[in-house]
């Protein structure tokens, strides 16, 4: 098993439902950061689990 994720010091999440425009990509792709996380609450209220 690869244990190289354990290096990791920096982990940029994304949320499918945020918009972000083609600079803060950019940011991003270039910052250094070890992995980037796809998640979010896709379609959830707050309202809706309460």
């Amino acid at each position: 098993m690869d244990d190289s994720w354990k290096d990791w010091v920096h982990i940029t999440k994304l949320d499918p439902d945020k918009v972000i425009g083609n600079d803060a990509v950019a940011d991003i792709a270039t910052s250094g950061t070890d992995a980037d996380a796809l998640g979010g609450d896709t379609e959830c209220n707050s309202g809706e689990y309460a």
